[in-house]
This record gives structure tokens, C-alpha cells and sequence, in this order.
């Protein structure tokens, strides 16, 4: 009876849908991203060609990068909808105060990360100046410390949610939390592994392509591909919990 109440409200089923919208911008926007860096790195496409589909892939990484920040959030309001987490007051704040709370924070970090590809974008469009990129080299840096504590926080909460404490009161949930945050894991690890890619491409563009500097390329790109299965993995893993819960 309880999960037919669920379902017959209109608030679980709307984020419900929202839930599973992200989901899917999140994995499958992401896989054309991964399909395009093997043209991208493909020595026998002309570099403007190449160049086209970066800008592309660039636009197309949006999907998941937006989708991420939105997964938790709309997450919590499902768990709080249905009973499963955030049932407890937290020192000043209630149940309802600390969904507010953690949506607003995420609203805020979502509307930055816009911020900085709009500003990416006028760089590459030669519209730049010395507070955008100012900007751009402080959120970077910022951004960076920020998904260490979400990853961190949703660790630590996964694993209480599956001991039974904290703010998840069931372990099935506690497992997806804990899932979801090996995956920012494994995003600053993409992070990590792709600081290289812009220079390295420049090379190509400005002194020409040789079979040196596409190796270079090549192996720096590779180097990403690990976490990048990692992540399409745990958020099958995550799925295929939900379903079966």
C-alpha cells in the first residue's frame, strides 16, 4: 500500500521522471562524448575536422557534467517522498530545511559550472579578458576541492546508510549513495587524466602533425578511457539497484 501511495503522488512522480531524465542525459549524452575522442584522436581526419568534433564533444560533455549535480538532489527528495532517508532533524535544520538546503547549494554549483563553459567558450572564441579567465583558473581550483568533499560526504553517507545510520535509513539506498560518490571519484580522475589534452592538441595545430605528438595525444586520451568504464559501470550498478529494490 505504501509504495501505491508513492506512486499516486504527483510530487514522486514528477522527480521521479526528472530522476531518470538526468540519468539518461548523464549516460547516454556521455557515450557520445567517448565515441568522439576516437576521431578526435584519429591522425587520418584532418586537424580542423578533428578540431570540429572536440567543440562538438565539448557542448555534448555538458550533458553529463550538468546531469551529475542534479542526480543527488532530486535523489533526496525521492528518499524523502518515500520514507527511505532524511526522516530525522539535523542539529537546527529539518528534514524539509536540509532538502532545501543541499537543492540550493546544487543549484548554485550547477549555475557555475554553466558560467564556466559559457566563459570556455568566449576564450575559444577570442572574447576573453583578464577577470573571465581570473575566474575560470579560481572555479577550476575551487571546483576541484568541492567534488573531493561531495565525494567524501556521499562515501561516508553510503556506508552509514548501509549500516543503517545517517541520513539514508535504507541500505539498498545506502549502496547508490556510496556508487555515486566513487563516481566524482572517478570524474576528478578524468579531470586528472585530460589536463593535458588541450596542449597537447595545440601542438598539433600550431607545429603540424607527427607521428610524436599524436602518440603523445593518443596515450594521454587512453589514459581516461579506464574511468570512464568505471563510470558507465557504476551507474548501471546504480540503476539496476533502483529497479530491483
Amino acid at each position: 500500500m505504501e509504495s501505491l501511495r508513492i506512486v499516486a503522488n504527483p510530487a514522486h512522480a514528477i522527480i521521479l521522471f526528472c530522476h531518470i531524465i538526468l540519468l539518461v542525459t548523464w549516460l547516454g549524452v556521455d557515450l557520445g562524448v567517448f565515441i568522439s575522442s576516437f576521431f578526435l584522436r584519429n591522425p587520418k581526419y584532418p586537424i580542423n575536422e578533428r578540431l570540429m568534433v572536440g567543440r562538438i564533444a565539448g557542448i555534448l560533455d555538458m550533458g553529463p557534467r550538468a546531469s551529475l549535480l542534479l542526480v543527488y538532489p532530486t535523489g533526496a527528495w525521492l528518499a524523502w517522498i518515500g520514507g527511505w532517508g532524511f526522516t530525522e532533524p539535523v542539529g537546527p535544520f529539518n528534514p524539509l530545511a536540509q532538502l532545501v538546503l543541499i537543492s540550493s547549494i546544487f543549484l548554485v554549483w550547477e549555475i557555475l559550472v554553466w558560467i564556466q563553459f559559457w566563459g570556455h567558450r568566449q576564450i575559444l572564441n577570442g572574447q576573453t579578458s583578464q577577470t573571465l579567465e581570473a575566474f575560470l583558473t579560481r572555479y577550476r581550483r575551487y571546483d576541484i576541492y568541492a567534488r573531493w568533499i561531495l565525494a567524501t560526504l556521499l562515501i561516508g553517507d553510503g556506508i552509514l546508510g548501509i549500516l543503517g545510520h545517517g541520513f539514508i535509513d535504507q541500505p539498498w539506498l545506502g549502496w547508490k549513495v556510496l556508487l555515486f560518490g566513487m563516481i566524482v571519484v572517478q570524474g576528478i580522475a578524468i579531470r586528472w587524466a585530460a589536463d593535458a589534452w588541450p596542449a597537447l592538441i595545440r601542438d598539433i595545430v600550431d607545429h603540424g602533425s607527427t607521428p610524436r605528438r599524436e602518440a603523445a595525444l593518443n596515450q594521454a586520451m587512453r589514459r581516461a578511457y579506464p574511468f570512464v568504464v568505471v563510470i558507465y559501470t557504476l551507474i548501471l550498478a546504480i540503476s539496476m539497484i533502483g529497479i530491483l529494490k
